[in-house]
């Protein structure tokens, strides 16, 4: 028999296929109530990305992580593509790519760029 939360302050509710078992108390966080090890990102400082905060496991490094990619760059241009809005098209993203292999593009110069500036 399915079971029905009441709705919060915006309105949201949740439908369970039954009652459940385990009714977490306030404060309670993903982390204290899982052992997931994609929770912890146990990268290097030096070797975490912004683009992929938390979601490498400390068991997995970046080669491993970037594995099915040429280099972690590319693996890096898949994530802006599949994260953010969803109006990215796949040409788009070819189109980034050019910018990259253009001979005055430099990385470099491209840290700390913000469209506002």
């Amino acid at each position: 028999m399915p079971f029905e939360t009441e709705p919060d302050d915006t309105g949201l509710y949740r439908v369970y296929a039954t009652c459940p078992t385990f009714i977490p108390a306030d404060g309670t966080t993903l982390n204290t109530v899982t052992d997931a090890p994609t929770l912890d990102c146990g990268l290097p400082a030096q070797k975490q990305s912004k683009l992929l905060a938390g979601l490498p496991p400390a068991d997995v490094g970046v080669d491993e992580l970037f594995h099915t990619f040429t280099n972690p760059t590319c693996g890096l241009m898949m994530a802006w593509q599949y994260s953010g809005t969803n109006a990215k098209s796949f040409a788009e993203f070819d189109r980034l790519g050019t910018f990259f292999e253009d001979p005055l593009f430099h990385s470099a110069d491209a840290i700390g760029i913000t469209h506002a500036r």
